[in-house]
């Protein structure tokens, strides 16, 4: 049995808490009102998103491990994060929202954007406190990161030409053709045979790999949906913040319920001391 250092037992501080539940109940009520209007007081911020399709074209490539298939979707996402995708980002925002923000450099992006893998629908999501900027910010950084992959895709293509026994070049195009959002742009390649000098293949190789940045050509992405400007705002830690209210309402209930229980229980003797009832 708990007890306390001055002697009181841990369940008679429970009933004493118990039998005054009107006290834990107002004051748990009080301090979850109290977290939801905090809640409330916190500036109202704006989610938009634009939604990629990344997938692994099995068309081209024989099936992949399930450890072998996370990696080269996890080299996908970190191209997407990356320092440089978010600088051309952050370039093409107005400079005044820029200014407005204090956005210098990418790190800087790192708390307004995020990246949502939700299976093959990959959510490039940013977050403002104005719903314009929150979907410019979104459909910027989906622009960029179209490009980026169609950059490193065409040097992974590159590499895997001239990783084959007899190398050859690939020319690569890409062909629009309609899609559920807009145009959806596919690969189309021809080759011809590389007259290049054996000395300088392995170079070669080697910054076709580098430009690849990891990527491997068998990889397929579309743009599903372009992001729309948010009517309404976001809220996280709503519920948190009442619960934590709610429970630091019921400690203060409880210590004021366990305090006032002990001077009721203790008689004031004429003599000036103290006898427990």
């Amino acid at each position: 049995m708990l007890v306390t250092n001055d002697g009181i037992r841990m369940r008679d501080l429970l009933e004493q808490a118990l039998f005054r539940w009107p006290i834990l109940l107002g004051l748990g009520l009080l301090g979850a009102l109290v977290g939801f209007f905090f809640s409330l007081m916190r500036p109202p911020l704006y989610q938009a998103e634009a939604v990629l399709a990344v997938n692994i074209n099995y068309g081209v490539t024989e099936h992949l491990e399930l450890v072998v298939e996370d990696r080269v979707l996890n080299r996908i996402a970190a191209i997407i994060e990356a320092d440089d995708t978010l600088q051309q980002v952050l370039e093409q925002v107005p400079e005044a929202e820029r200014s407005a923000r204090g956005w210098t450099q990418p790190a800087d992006l790192y708390s307004v954007v995020r990246l949502d893998q939700r299976l093959a629908e990959w959510s490039l999501v940013a977050i403002d406190q104005d719903p314009k900027v929150a979907a410019e910010v979104a459909g910027l950084w989906a622009t960029v990161t179209l490009q980026v992959l169609d950059e490193a895709a065409e040097h992974a293509w590159k590499a895997v030409s001239l990783m084959g026994e007899e190398p050859f070049m690939v020319d690569c195009v890409q062909v629009s053709t309609p899609g559920r959002v807009g145009e959806v742009f596919i690969w189309e390649c021809s080759t011809e045979p590389l007259t290049l000098d054996p000395d300088s293949l392995a170079g070669t190789l080697r910054t076709e790999i580098d430009r690849s940045r990891g990527m491997l050509p068998n990889i397929s992405y579309e743009l599903l949906r372009k992001p729309t400007v948010p009517e309404n705002p976001v809220v996280w830690s709503r519920g948190r913040l009442v619960l934590a209210g709610a429970i630091a309402g019921l400690v203060v209930g409880f210590s004021l319920a366990v305090v006032r229980g002990r001077k009721e229980d203790i008689h004031i003797a004429p003599n000036g001391t103290g006898t427990n009832k």
